[in-house]
């Protein structure tokens, strides 16, 4: 009889361990430097072609914003690219299935459109959404290199 509970404890081990994706501290691109003189076309112009090539979608554009998407899988990730002459900096907006966490001690967020009160930013999210940002910044910080 236990042989037969075996496999099935086994599936509802698994189950359970793949729900548990563990959350990061939120993690943003600060000031970073553009050592470089661009104008601020130009800058904008590096910015959008990093993220293309890092898979990122162009949302909206305005003067010393970019607000850029990322979907993955059933996650979204929507960050705002904030820049000037001299800085950019890549800042969290909203996200859809990346398990934000607002506050400590608050319930997780598990689905739907996320986002915290007052336009905060969250305090845990998806341990993905670092690896991400790194990879946008990356990309962007190439593209800034090649105008």
């Amino acid at each position: 009889m236990f042989t037969f509970l075996r496999p099935l404890f086994f599936l509802a081990s698994t189950v359970f361990v793949a729900g548990c994706v563990p959350m990061i501290p939120m993690y943003s691109i600060g000031d970073q430097r553009i050592e470089r003189e661009l104008t601020e076309e130009e800058i904008r112009e590096g910015i959008i072609e990093g993220a293309t090539n890092a898979g990122w979608h162009v949302q909206k554009q305005e003067a010393g914003r970019i607000t850029l998407s990322l979907a993955v899988r059933a996650h979204l990730v929507v960050v705002e690219a904030l820049y000037d002459s001299s800085n950019y900096r890549i800042d969290y907006v909203s996200s859809r299935s990346m398990k934000i966490q607002c506050e400590m001690g608050e319930p997780v967020r598990l689905s739907g459109a996320e986002s915290c009160p007052d336009n905060k930013q969250p305090a845990y999210i998806h341990k993905n959404y670092r690896a991400w940002i790194e990879n946008l910044n990356h990309s962007v910080l190439v593209a800034l290199a090649t105008v």
